[in-house]
């Protein structure tokens, strides 16, 4: 950085520049810098910190998916009875439906 403001004074001392005022200017520039403009390492945490986020969002991802698949094992149970449930109920019906025809036959 030196060589820059060493640099710089010599250009801003050619077009008619304070030696005060050239320093004036140069630190101006590097007041502004410092407080304005993120630097490489800012740049490089901030992607760090923006890895690390996307990985919590996979994994909270990944659990809302495993806990969708818990919430469904019941939906597939009770589908799975309701179904055992209706093949029951019309095979008693016929059964009873039988068993009158056959009472009603033979009396």
């Amino acid at each position: 950085m030196k060589s820059f403001e060493f640099t710089a004074l010599r250009i801003l001392e050619k077009y008619h520049f304070t030696r005060e005022d050239a320093e004036a200017f140069l630190e101006s520039i590097k007041e502004a810098k410092s407080d304005d403009v993120a630097t490489k390492a800012d740049i490089l945490r901030l992607e760090k910190e923006i890895n690390d986020i996307k990985k919590e969002i996979t994994e909270i991802k990944k659990e809302i998916s495993e806990i969708r698949k818990d919430t469904r094992m019941p939906e597939v149970k009770i589908e799975s009875v309701k179904n055992q449930l209706i093949v029951w109920v019309f095979g008693i019906m016929f059964a009873m439906a039988g068993l009158i025809i056959a009472v009603l036959k033979f009396t």
